[in-house]
């Protein structure tokens, strides 16, 4: 399709067809357009607002480029879509600590912050943990420790030729949608935080089309991409029979928290944090709420547990008895170890 007439398009407030954004999607991949024409279609995109179709098919043509991890069965990710603007704590990389501790297997998919230096990849550098490693060396760490993080910009290379045209725009933009249905390793089951039901909606829908065994699409409140511990999350429930809409109220799970906590900042500050909280752990705080809640809906979703409450207190046992703080230091011996 000719790029140009893709913009008119979707500006007219006409939406791509599937293949028709595969195709403008892939012309992007190759870094055979000018930043100026990327910006046009994205800008384009994002006020008419993104279809299930235009998801799927960016969704398509990243996933035909992206380098794959020799990884098969079952396993987990969890992360938010980002560009919120808010500061925050990076919530879904201590999550999938936890659910590791629990021996549930998580390939987690992410990258830098694209505004700042708080994303899940310079979180994990502050915590000095190596992420440049293969997908052969990652898919040996996800045999050993049913953990490994997957950097995004080392398996979807050609999306670095969007790298001006987001940076231009400030904004969120498809990319931030379709990011999380690329995971390298093919996670089968997911959590994915989006600030809103606008934006929550069509993606649900997308990662039904695309396959899925069972996702959930969190909405916190305030605006938030995670689920929140001060106010209900709504929750769209992915399956292949469809999408379903419910919610997660805190106060099911004993947590009592009257405003959103004011946790979270750069990545250094929040790896400070993590590191204060894997010494004095406490789930009555609202970090250690924060964490915990997020991760017994990830427990959940994956189904080792029937429902949020048991989910929950898997997690409460697995930080309070030091498990968590076991884990992120096994993990930490298992890369020297790997790289020696």
């Amino acid at each position: 399709m000719d790029f140009s007439k893709a913009i008119t398009q979707v500006k007219g407030g006409t939406s791509l067809t599937e293949a028709q954004a595969q195709e403008c999607a892939a012309q992007i991949i190759k870094g055979t357009l000018s930043d100026s024409d990327i910006a046009g279609l994205l800008l384009a995109l994002a006020e008419k607002g993104e279809s299930v179709a235009e998801i799927v098919g960016f969704a398509r043509a990243m996933r035909a480029d992206m380098q794959r991890v020799p990884i098969k069965g079952e396993l987990m990710d969890v992360c938010g879509t980002g560009g919120t603007g808010h500061v925050r704590f990076n919530v879904s990389t201590a999550s999938a600590f936890v659910l590791a501790a629990l021996d549930i297997p998580v390939a987690k998919h992410g990258n830098r912050g694209s505004g700042s230096t708080n994303g899940s990849f310079d979180f994990l550098e502050a915590l000095g943990i190596d992420f440049d490693l293969t997908p052969v060396q990652s898919a040996q760490l996800l045999a050993e420790q049913n953990l490994c993080f997957l950097f995004a910009r080392n398996y979807h290379v050609g999306v670095k030729h969007a790298a001006n045209a987001r940076k231009k725009l400030g904004r969120r933009t498809i990319f931030n949608l379709v990011g999380p249905l690329c995971n390298p390793a093919g996670a089968t089951h997911q959590v994915i935080g989006t600030p809103s039901l606008k934006a929550a909606e069509p993606l649900a829908v997308a990662i039904q089309q695309l396959g899925c065994i069972r996702s959930f699409v969190v909405v916190g409140a305030g605006g938030s991409d995670e689920v929140t511990v001060h106010d209900a999350s709504s929750l769209l429930v992915v399956t292949s029979a469809g999408v379903e809409l419910t919610g997660i109220d805190p106060l099911s799970v004993g947590i009592d928290i009257d405003e959103m906590p004011k946790v979270g900042g750069a990545a250094i500050e929040n790896a400070a944090m993590f590191e204060q909280f894997l010494l004095e752990p406490s789930i009555e705080a609202p970090l250690g709420a924060l964490i915990a809640l997020n991760a017994a809906t990830s427990v959940w979703c994956f189904g080792a547990e029937k429902n949020l409450e048991s989910a929950f207190i898997q997690v409460k046992k697995a930080i309070l008895s030091g498990k968590l703080a076991e884990k992120v230091q096994d993990y930490k011996s298992a890369i020297k170890k790997l790289k020696a």
